[in-house]
């Protein structure tokens, strides 16, 4: 009996808690489902969904890393989302960014080795009702479109 008390004091000590006390510690925090989906002239580059805490910012990445000729490291290409969503008076307030790398084109002539890379990056903000879908349409200059399809959805 002696070791069972020493444990309870030694587990409270270390900041240990029961379940009861941490689901009431959280249970403030409300999560949002950020569904994603980027198209770039009717493909889909990628449809991440991710899981966030109110006004937290969420970082997702989706893609592979392309080896620089002459380089240690590689480059990340691929999208990358960067959100932040937030609960105001029943509403989703959100900003972010969204960010497309990918290679072009590689070539090795006359004994030089090449790559190159097209970037985009496009930032935005707006509200959304839970479950409703946001469109976002970029044009380039080359004639290419990027649409960025997002729906909030506040998790109950």
């Amino acid at each position: 009996m002696r070791y069972i008390i020493l444990l309870s004091v030694a587990l409270w000590v270390s900041g240990c808690k029961s379940p009861e006390v941490t689901k009431r510690q959280t249970s403030g925090h409300q999560q949002i489902l950020v569904e994603a989906k980027f198209i770039e002239d009717q493909d889909i580059l990628s449809a991440p969904r991710v899981i966030v805490l109110d006004g937290k910012k969420v970082r997702v990445r989706v893609g592979r890393e392309t080896p620089i000729p002459g380089q240690d490291q590689s480059m990340d290409t691929g999208v990358t989302l960067v959100l932040t969503p937030r609960i105001e008076n029943g509403r989703i307030v959100f900003r972010g960014s969204c960010q497309i790398k990918q290679p072009i084109g590689t070539n090795k002539n006359n004994g030089i080795s090449t790559v190159a890379f097209h970037a985009r990056e496009a930032f935005f903000e707006g509200t959304a009702n839970s479950g409703e879908l946001k469109r976002v349409r970029f044009n380039h200059k080359n004639g290419q479109s990027l649409e960025v399809t997002l729906k909030f959805t506040v998790m109950v």
